[in-house]
């Protein structure tokens, strides 16, 4: 039944492990994987989706130690003391984005770099966001398998499942010397290119051109961002604000650092009251001057 939705009950991050210091002291990694996994879902089709979890287990009597919640909390502490990690404020940005998102025919040809754009009747507002997905190679892969053939789907899962894929990738095999067929050998030279992009991409910022047109009038411009420099306890305010006056397209290039989210509000300012301006019709001089017995009074009293 095409109306039966289709839900991911639990997801969270996409490496394997649930101790991870990109899940606590370096939580802005798995912040930045937040709007890319949300984007990549909708376009899939996926109708609901339900992030695990909110909270980190820890000092729990079972033993259990899992950073992967949205807050770190100490279950020992008289006080309960706790903290947000960087993953809170991408939901506090997620919440600020407009219900009308711009078309998918906007989606930048980049694996790392996206952008959610959406608008309202009076304002625009941008996610853009550089995760660099360490399983890039994997999900290309799965991603175009639909396409092979059985016997080329079969050799592939062979070599996912054994240790020659991460050879593969780290270039201790060369492909073209492996029995397999041309459309095979592309997909992984296209695999492992991908690897070695986001391996590069680790550690080197981009800079990307942003570009919105149609667009008239003045507006508040506010800049957020979630990055390295917080992973925990970290402040959601605007580091950047100005007004801006446009006049059909706005512009600008960002720099990205790696694992970085940007959000962009654009909110238009009303429109100034004309200033009203009072005149009051000057009054015939006679009527200004009082009446006056002899000239010796009007020396006086006239101005």
């Amino acid at each position: 039944d095409r109306n039966t939705p289709l839900i991911i009950d639990e997801w969270n991050y996409d490496t394997n492990a649930n101790i991870l210091p990109e899940r606590k002291e370096k939580s802005y990694i798995s912040a930045s994987y937040i709007p890319s996994r949300i984007k990549k879902m909708y376009e899939a089709g996926i109708d609901y989706q339900l992030y695990f979890c909110l909270e980190d287990f820890q000092n729990n009597k079972e033993g259990i130690v899992r950073n992967v919640g949205i807050f770190s909390f100490d279950p020992e502490s008289s006080e309960y003391k706790g903290e947000p990690k960087a993953a809170y404020n991408i939901f506090r940005a997620l919440s600020n984005l407009g219900n009308n998102m711009f078309s998918a025919s906007l989606k930048p040809n980049d694996e790392f770099v996206d952008v959610i754009a959406t608008k309202t009747q009076d304002r625009i507002a941008l996610l853009i966001y550089n995760y660099i997905d360490p399983d890039i190679a994997r999900n290309y892969l799965s991603r175009n398998i639909s396409a092979l053939s059985a016997a080329e789907r079969k050799s592939l899962l062979n070599i996912i499942t054994s240790d020659r894929l991460d050879k593969i990738l780290a270039h201790s095999i060369e492909i073209s010397k492996i029995r397999l067929s041309k459309r095979l050998k592309t997909l992984l030279t296209a695999a492992r290119e991908l690897n070695d992009k986001a391996g590069k991409s680790k550690s080197v910022a981009r800079s990307i051109n942003m570009s919105i047109k149609n667009i008239q009038g003045k507006y508040s411009y506010q800049k957020y961002s979630v990055d390295s420099s917080c992973s925990t306890n970290c402040a959601f305010n605007a580091l950047e604000e100005k007004e801006v006056n446009l006049s059909g397209a706005y512009q600008e290039t960002l720099t990205l650092t790696p694992y970085s989210v940007d959000m962009i509000i654009l909110s238009k300012k009303p429109a100034e009251p004309e200033t009203a301006v009072s005149v009051t019709p000057e009054q015939p001089a006679a009527q200004n001057i009082e009446k006056v017995s002899s000239p010796a009074d009007a020396k006086e009293k006239v101005p």
